[in-house]
């Protein structure tokens, strides 16, 4: 997670650390939000008395209007307190209207209603212009007039939808000429001859003395 991108949205979420720890949750990971439906009992355990604290940012629906909380997570304008269900009513019965009203503001269709109500239509379910295609697909059109995702720059798009390694086209490739130089012939070694003189071999003469 050391370069996220992704941004946590709950809904009706209870705290879930001290002060310390939405403090670094909020630096590592951003501002999130917390939608928080009327008198939703869930968001206000733990107590705050207890040290427990929440995370930026909490998106507080109330009397069919919101409200965009501060940066502390515990917003003295939102539900922390403005929030009518009291201690006191914990020891009422389940039964009881009161505990029904704050149990049904957590139901996801109670949070459903309030977030439609932001919107065109009354939070009724209509039928989207288009559907996404985009399963198992890294590029190419989505069918919506977008796009699924965009190849690195060195990739091109199948009709698949899948990224792959871009294909060279014949101009771009390069041809590379060669000169040759000619090779230098070595010259035969010359082995220098030798004279040779014959030895004179020594005569011996001898002169005969007649005898007298």
């Amino acid at each position: 997670f050391e370069e996220s991108t992704f941004q946590l949205v709950t809904f009706g979420q209870p705290r879930v650390g001290d002060e310390a720890f939405a403090k670094w949750f909020d630096v590592r990971f951003g501002e999130g939000r917390r939608f928080v439906n009327k008198e939703d009992p869930i968001p206000v355990v733990p107590a705050w008395r207890m040290y427990f604290h929440h995370s930026a940012r909490e998106v507080w629906f109330h009397d069919s209007a919101w409200r965009l909380c501060d940066l502390t997570g515990e917003d003295e304008q939102c539900i922390k307190n403005n929030y009518e269900w009291k201690e006191e009513n914990i020891k009422l019965p389940a039964h009881d209207p009161r505990v029904q009203k704050a149990i049904a503001d957590h139901y996801t269709t109670s949070y459903a209603q309030s977030l439609g109500a932001l919107f065109p239509g009354g939070g009724e379910c209509v039928v989207a212009s288009c559907l996404r295609q985009c399963a198992l697909k890294e590029c190419g059109p989505d069918n919506c007039g977008g796009v699924c995702g965009v190849c690195p720059e060195d990739n091109e798009c199948t009709e698949a939808g899948e990224c792959i390694m871009a294909t060279p086209s014949p101009s771009a490739s390069v041809s590379l000429s060669c000169t040759q130089t000619p090779s230098r012939t070595p010259s035969p070694t010359r082995t220098p001859s030798r004279t040779m003189t014959p030895s004179r071999t020594p005569t011996l003469s001898r002169t005969m003395t007649p005898s007298s």
